[in-house]
């Protein structure tokens, strides 16, 4: 029988779990308020939203007049305010994290919206 050793955790890993079950977690509650309520998923109104920059009919726009603002749209625009340099050195850091951690090839979708089965087998 082999004897798994795991790593302690740095102060370092442990802030960036936390911040990414934070993540998660307020991306899972939007998602369910957001299905109850308005019957569209967060990850939807942020994809309308988009669209909607492009011209939207008027429905459309109704629905996203009334609509909350999405995690996805507060992370972008948190994100937006920082430096340059600060969003390069967080983007290439996650992008090493998730390489090393084996999930670098995974296609990255929506938060919590189904996915569709990959047909390049």
């Amino acid at each position: 029988m082999s004897i798994i050793t795991i790593e302690p955790r740095t102060d370092s890993a442990a802030v960036a779990m936390d911040a990414l079950r934070r993540i998660v977690r307020a991306l899972r509650s939007a998602h369910v308020e957001g299905r109850a309520i308005r019957g569209a998923s967060m990850a939807q109104l942020f994809v309308l939203r988009e669209v909607g920059k492009a011209g939207l009919s008027d429905e459309g726009r109704i629905v996203l007049a009334s609509a909350p603002e999405t995690i996805q749209e507060r992370l972008l625009a948190a994100f937006g305010q920082l430096s340059a340099e600060r969003q390069h050195a967080i983007a290439q850091g996650m992008d090493e994290w998730m390489s090393a951690a084996g999930l670098g090839q995974l296609a990255p979708t929506m938060f919590f919206e189904p996915t569709l089965p990959d047909l390049t087998d």
